[in-house]
């Protein structure tokens, strides 16, 4: 048997919201994590019940590495 997919998803935009509903709903078996900027972490992970950071190299460093990393933020956080 193979392990579930961990995913992470870089942004909880718009766009990052839309996309992680869409993989919650199509692989429900997977792991999923986030990136968001500071002082917006805490309060979406609690209300997605997911691990975030607010640092790429800690996501990245985690204990659930990330298999998949979908980039769905703007522009300014990117050039962050």
């Amino acid at each position: 048997m193979s392990t579930p997919a961990e995913i992470a998803v870089l942004g909880m935009g718009a766009m990052g919201r839309t996309v992680l509903s869409a993989l919650r709903t199509r692989l429900p078996e997977a792991g999923f994590s986030f990136y968001e900027r500071p002082g917006r972490v805490g309060p979406l992970s609690q209300e997605l019940g997911l691990p975030g950071y607010d640092d790429v190299g800690e996501l990245l460093g985690t204990q659930r590495r990330p298999d998949l990393v979908v980039e769905c933020a703007g522009h300014r956080a990117v050039a962050e």
